[in-house]
């Protein structure tokens, strides 16, 4: 499951600007006298320790809340790379040193997210979410709201078709430039083989009952109908969301 292209190239563009933004901030670095410094018999200053180079302190802060905004909705939680938020939240000095190190990071996260070796912690990501609405779901069919129930569990079906029509290169508009809907995804995945006949036939159901729900008709179908439509839901995005 890849990213999709136009959210892909909009986190590239934010990345890369960072970037610059880094190469900004060096640009106008000065430089320090070293830190262990004395002042001599004639007035002179000397230091033990080698000069070193610094920053804008407050754009360096501005810098690094705008990597941490970013970096923390393009990592995971769960991949080893989300420990470089740590790095920035903790970076206390203005060093271009320090600058220079983070900024490498950067890099090597907007070429890691491009090359798409990212994406199995996004697909993940996206499933977990399913399976939290499709639990809020199963909550409303016990409280008796089968209806509102039949509505969320039908937007995590059409959400999960969108997904995998992007990893088919499906187009996501029909010719007239609006968005597809379950039916006509559901038809063009069974053609490219994403899943069978059979499969296909039992999403037309499910779809059925959620444009009922969606539309004021709660007496075309039943409770156990949403009860059955969340569990399958629920199994299709967990075979086809890995």
């Amino acid at each position: 499951m890849t990213v999709p292209k136009a959210l892909r190239e909009k986190y590239l563009a934010e990345l890369k600007a960072l970037i610059d933004a880094s190469d900004e901030l060096l640009a106008g670095k000065e430089r320090r006298l070293g830190r262990a410094r004395r002042r001599l018999s004639d007035g002179s200053v000397t230091s033990r320790g080698p000069d070193f180079h610094v920053v804008n302190s407050p754009e360096m802060v501005k810098w690094k809340t705008k990597c941490v905004s970013l970096l923390a909705q393009i990592i995971p939680p769960n991949h080893p790379n989300f420990k470089i938020l740590n790095e920035f939240q903790e970076c206390r000095t203005g060093e271009s040193t320090a600058v220079e190190e983070l900024a490498g990071r950067l890099r090597g996260i907007h070429d890691s997210f491009r090359d798409g070796f990212l994406d199995d912690a996004w697909s993940l990501i996206r499933a977990e979410v399913a399976a939290d609405y499709l639990t809020q779901a199963e909550t409303l069919l016990v409280d008796g709201c089968h209806v509102p129930a039949a509505v969320l569990a039908g937007a995590v079906l059409e959400d999960t078709l969108r997904k995998l029509a992007v990893d088919k290169r499906i187009d996501l508009q029909t010719k007239k430039g609006r968005p597809k809907t379950i039916d006509p995804l559901n038809v063009e995945l069974k053609k490219s083989g994403v899943y069978s006949a059979v499969k296909a036939k039992e999403i037309d159901g499910w779809a059925g009952i959620r444009n009922a729900a969606a539309h004021g008709k709660p007496d075309e179908f039943k409770p156990d109908d949403v009860r059955r439509m969340v569990e399958g839901v629920r199994a299709f995005v967990g075979e086809h969301l890995k």
